[in-house]
């Protein structure tokens, strides 16, 4: 992605998730909630990482 251009990447991840992204290099960067097509909320966390 960075030979593309990038110089962030960012996602959403579920509560389960974050410790592995963490591992790659990802940070946190807000705490937010993912609405499945039932309506049931889960915890999801939106996290970064500088490709630079």
């Amino acid at each position: 992605m960075k030979d593309a251009g990038y110089n962030t990447m960012t996602l959403n991840s579920s509560i389960t998730a974050v410790g592995f992204y963490q591992k790659m290099g990802m940070v946190i960067i807000e705490k937010t909630n993912h609405r499945l097509r039932s309506g049931v909320e889960l915890k999801a966390y939106k996290m970064e990482k500088n490709l630079a």
